[in-house]
This record gives structure tokens, C-alpha cells and sequence, in this order.
């Protein structure tokens, strides 16, 4: 919740979910969740983040991560 203190986040958004679905990350990555949510409620015309944002912005930078452990690992993947 430290993350999402100067965020417009919906009332009923469950962090509960969002935290059991960030485990070992560190706090900048939660940031970027945070940020990342926040740009696709905003390009959803969302007054607030709400549950499916934040849904999609865990899904998105585990895709980054993914892909940037693959880059130095020497292998692509196909995002």
C-alpha cells in the first residue's frame, strides 16, 4: 500500500491479492506496477485503479521480467 499512496486506487481494489501476487519483488518493481496500472486506467478513462489495472500491470511487468531474465541468460522469448 506504501506504493499506491499517490495513486487514485477504487476502494474495493484488494491489495491482499495484488501483494500474494508480487511475492520477492522488490519495491521499485512494485512502483512500476503501480505507475504501469495507473497508465491503463488511464488510457481505460478510469476515475480510479481498479482491480483488473493493476491485474494487467502484474501481468505485464512479469513479462518484462521474463524477458529481460531470458535477455541475459542468452535466450529470446516470444512476449
Amino acid at each position: 500500500e506504501v506504493h499506491a499512496r499517490n495513486k487514485k486506487v477504487a476502494k474495493n481494489v484488494k491489495m491482499d491479492d495484488v501483494a500474494k501476487q508480487t511475492v520477492g519483488l522488490t519495491g521499485a518493481d512494485l512502483e512500476n506496477i503501480m505507475n504501469e496500472a495507473a497508465i491503463f486506467a488511464a488510457k481505460r478513462k478510469h476515475a480510479n485503479v481498479v482491480q483488473k489495472d493493476l491485474i494487467d500491470a502484474v501481468e505485464s511487468l512479469r513479462e518484462l521480467l521474463a524477458a529481460d531474465r531470458a535477455a541475459r541468460e542468452g535466450r529470446t522469448i516470444d512476449l
